[in-house]
């Protein structure tokens, strides 16, 4: 979907990259579509996600749990943390995401 004329992941996008706090920001998608607005928007695509975990019903975890093995196997490195940035919040602050990364942190 478009929101002043932005995709609405684009928002989630530019909050994660402006923040700085990350090694790699990543999309995880089954959509060509999806992937290429992704790679526009200056995030990685390493991998497809299977059908089966892109139903309107899928639960979130086995979602994540698959990102972090494909993005491990990618980039050859464990994943320590990870944030899950929804593109459904497209109020987000890159000020919002900072505090709460320390206060995880």
């Amino acid at each position: 979907r478009l929101i002043n004329g932005k995709p609405l992941m684009a928002y989630a996008i530019e909050c994660g990259i402006k923040s700085g706090l990350f090694d790699h920001y990543i999309v995880s998608t089954d959509s060509k579509k999806i992937a290429d607005i992704a790679k526009d928007n200056g995030v990685d695509v390493p991998f497809m996600r299977p059908k089966y975990l892109a139903e309107d019903e899928t639960p979130m975890l086995p979602v994540l749990q698959h990102a972090i093995r494909k993005s491990e196997k990618y980039y050859k490195k464990s994943v320590d943390t990870l944030v899950l940035l929804d593109p459904t919040a497209p109020l987000r602050e890159v000020d919002d995401l900072i505090n709460a990364y320390k206060i995880y942190s």
